[in-house]
């Protein structure tokens, strides 16, 4: 990494390097702005230090100003010209987002608190893709013009690889990467293919992180506080995160939760012995107490103690432990309802959020007859094709969407269990109505004949115009082909962006080594306020 002023001050040049030499161990121990004070006589008033490990596009300017001070930022890229006003930090630094690898240059205009402006610069930093985080992208098309709604994706690892590290990527609407958020590290709790999952929430994003045992609020400069704790709440077991969770507007978390016995942590047993448990908790977040769980075994009783998973390759020793395996989870304020998918069951249904009790219940009826539930479900038109293996869940009033892997699992002659041919995955737009037990009209959003059999979501603009599809778990065997086992198969994600106002056109697609998870739009305006 190289950075250079407009001044061109050689001593402050060798400063800076000075500096950078050392920035791991100042800002890991919030050294930086002390060594400087103790070390050095400054006649300007900033000095670059560097960027973070964990926040590999953050750049810090450290400044010798108090905090009284401002500074207006503004970031000379034609392709995303971001502007914005930061204070200076307590720790005496100016967060600069919205840059990328390579070359970039940025205006900082410092102020005092009668909005004088009392020093003007001009900033390059050249940020090294240390960690070849690029190799983890192919942008098959970019778009030709930049809204800054950019995408936020949460990419995994290849598929049965070692799990060395995680990333969630805000990609722009040309392909390049403007924030990254990477968690690295070496834990006893077994390697958890969860911790890139992601919540935004006005300008925080909610990172679940530490393989699934915390949750951080994080923003785009890098302040990062811890909001979930799932060691403190039992001196006998853990709560461990998996798949999803939701912050709601009553300031609770509500997540998908696996109780494990601290006891039967790895290495001392290995971590095949932890299934999904499904049970959901909540925590309030002012207090950080764990409020309830809620257990779904208690709820299906019968299903839960001893039946099958609906999809047929499932091992027999594997099918009791993981019965339902919850995978979306979404609070519906205006039903007052909690949305979940159980992938296994390819259920999609609701539970009353005050008292847990289920409400309603979308699932094939014949998978659902003669069971204490059956009387929750609700039917579909006779033309539907039933969801199976489904992901990700959203209800906005009376439409229940959600991200439909249709796994669908036949035998072939020789009672080999293998995929339906010409299978392809969607998004399902089901409109309900609950008052009569039935979903009255579907819509599905198959924009391109991909299937995706683990993973995999959506996301539609608040203008509705425009969505994003994430094939994020597409399998294809080493000619490039669907595969007709579960054997040698490569892992990749697709994501598209999709004018639905156009025929369907592509705005953006790009390519993701390995299976990523989800991918939402991210609102530059509204994370730098």
């Amino acid at each position: 990494m190289r950075f250079t002023t407009g001044k061109k001050l050689l001593f402050l040049i060798l400063l800076s390097l000075s500096l950078l030499n050392c920035q791991s161990q100042g800002q890991e121990e919030g050294l930086g702005l002390e060594w400087l004070r103790s070390n050095a006589s400054l006649s300007s008033p900033y000095v670059v230090i560097g960027t973070d490990d964990r926040f590999p596009l953050l750049v810090r300017v450290w400044v010798n100003v108090d905090t009284s001070h401002t500074a207006k930022v503004q970031n000379n890229d034609s392709d995303f010209p971001l502007s914005y006003d930061r204070a200076v930090s307590d720790e005496g630094f100016i967060p600069i987002v919205g840059l990328e690898f390579g070359d970039n240059s940025f205006d900082l205009e410092i102020r005092d608190n009668n909005s004088k402006v009392v020093a003007e610069h001009s900033l390059t930093a050249e940020i090294e893709d240390r960690e070849n985080i690029y190799s983890w992208l192919t942008v098959e098309q970019a778009s030709s013009s930049n809204d800054f709604s950019s995408v936020h994706l949460y990419a995994g690892t290849p598929w049965g690889k070692p799990i060395d590290s995680k990333y969630r990527l805000v990609v722009d609407d040309f392909g390049k990467i403007r924030w990254v958020y990477r968690w690295s590290g070496e834990t006893n709790r077994g390697r958890s293919g969860y911790v890139m999952l992601s919540n935004s929430i006005g300008n925080k994003i909610y990172i679940l992180d530490d393989e699934g045992i915390r949750i951080f609020s994080v923003d785009v400069f890098g302040n990062r506080v811890l909001v979930f704790d799932g060691e403190k709440f039992s001196e006998k077991q853990d709560y461990k995160v998996h798949h999803d969770f939701v912050i709601t507007n009553k300031e609770t978390l509500l997540a998908l939760a696996d109780p494990i016995e601290k006891a039967l942590r790895p290495p001392d047993n290995p971590p095949e012995i932890f299934s999904v448990e499904d049970t959901i908790i909540e925590v309030d977040l002012t207090t950080g107490k764990l409020m309830r769980e809620i257990d779904l075994k208690k709820i299906f009783t019968t299903i839960s103690q001893g039946r099958p998973r609906l999809e047929d390759v499932a091992k027999s020793d594997y099918s009791q432990r993981d019965w339902m395996h919850l995978n979306a989870i979404h609070y519906d304020s205006e039903s007052n309802s909690i949305i979940l998918s159980g992938r296994n069951q390819s259920a999609v249904f609701a539970l009353d959020y005050t008292t847990g009790a289920l409400k309603w219940l979308f699932a094939d009826p014949e998978n659902w007859q003669n069971l204490e539930v059956s009387s929750s479900l609700i039917t579909a038109p006779n033309d539907y094709r039933y969801h199976k293996g489904q992901h990700d869940v959203r209800l906005d009033g009376n439409h229940l969407r959600f991200f439909d892997n249709s796994v669908l699992i036949i035998q072939d002659d020789e009672e080999n269990n293998i995929l339906a041919p010409d299978t392809s995955s969607r998004i399902v737009e089901a409109t309900l109505d609950l008052d009569n037990d039935q979903v009255t009209s579907v819509k599905t959003y198959e924009p391109k004949v991909i299937f995706s059999q683990i993973t995999g979501g959506f996301h539609f603009r608040d203008d509705n115009d425009n969505y994003l599809i994430c094939y994020c778990g597409i399998l294809r065997n080493s000619k490039g082909d669907y595969p007709v086992n579960f054997s040698e198969v490569i892992a990749e994600g697709q994501i598209f962006e999709i004018d639905e106002g156009d025929n369907d056109q592509t705005l953006l697609h790009f390519r993701v080594r390995g299976v990523s998870y989800r991918a939402r739009y991210f609102d530059w305006e509204e994370m730098l306020e």
